[in-house]
């Protein structure tokens, strides 16, 4: 576990409402739309994929809400609708680790291990989480990166 800040700057975003098993559906929805946007524009992608969660739930029924965000520089108002919309990722003070594998263990071997680590040193969770996709090679990929991050306080 690491304790860092991180400041991402602009992001085209959509928000969603939804249970963690409809994620992976409505992340392809979300990052297409996204990504259209990017290819009729001028902007320029300036980092990994970004999914930024308020309350992440422990079960797998209740809704929460989630961002699907690519960092972008550019001019982007004409292009968005009301789907996406253009906002800055504000600094974010978190704990963070790093998880390689299929989706199937990011939970079991990237999330717990890491929630475990911030209970240990006693930090307190500010409600916001974010998993940013530094390599994606599709659902069961072992060659997937994902930083778990953590609000913390």
């Amino acid at each position: 576990m690491q304790i860092k800040e991180t400041h991402i700057g602009q992001v085209l975003s959509v928000r969603r409402r939804l249970m963690i098993s409809e994620v992976g559906p409505a992340s392809v929805d979300s990052c297409r739309i996204i990504q259209d946007i990017i290819d009729k524009s001028n902007l320029h992608v300036t980092g990994p994929w970004h999914f930024v969660a308020d309350n992440l739930p422990q079960d797998n029924h209740t809704e929460f809400e989630i961002e699907f965000c690519l960092p972008v520089a550019g001019e982007c108002d004409e292009f968005l609708n009301d789907d996406v919309q253009a906002r800055e990722l504000t600094r974010f003070q978190c704990a963070s680790a790093v998880y390689e594998g299929p989706l199937e263990h990011l939970f079991e071997k990237g999330y717990q291990p890491l929630v475990k680590a911030i209970r240990d040193q006693e930090h307190s969770l500010t409600g916001e989480s974010r998993e940013v996709y530094h390599t994606w090679c599709g659902p069961d990929s072992d060659k997937n990166v994902v930083e778990i991050q953590f609000g913390v306080q």
